[in-house]
């Protein structure tokens, strides 16, 4: 995933990140839930597609005690921006 946002084909970054939370949410595990939204929403983000980019960063406050506190963070910092 972090090739291809150096590379910027953030298509590819929103279809992994997708497949992420799948695989993540039939598993039920958060950490992996949590980096799917924020790599989503960065995409969506970096596209300038700020509603979309603001749904899944606010997704991540569904894993503020459960998923990776650093995609939280991230998440949140854009949310404010």
């Amino acid at each position: 995933m972090i090739n291809y946002r150096q590379a910027g084909d953030l298509e590819q970054v929103v279809r992994t990140g997708q497949k992420l939370v799948q695989g993540a949410e039939r598993s039920r595990l958060s950490l992996q839930q949590s980096w799917g939204h924020h790599l989503v929403g960065l995409a969506h983000y970096q596209r300038n597609e700020l509603a979309t980019a603001r749904r899944c960063f606010t997704r991540l406050l569904d894993f503020r005690y459960t998923g990776n506190i650093g995609a939280l963070r991230d998440g949140v910092q854009l949310l404010h921006r």
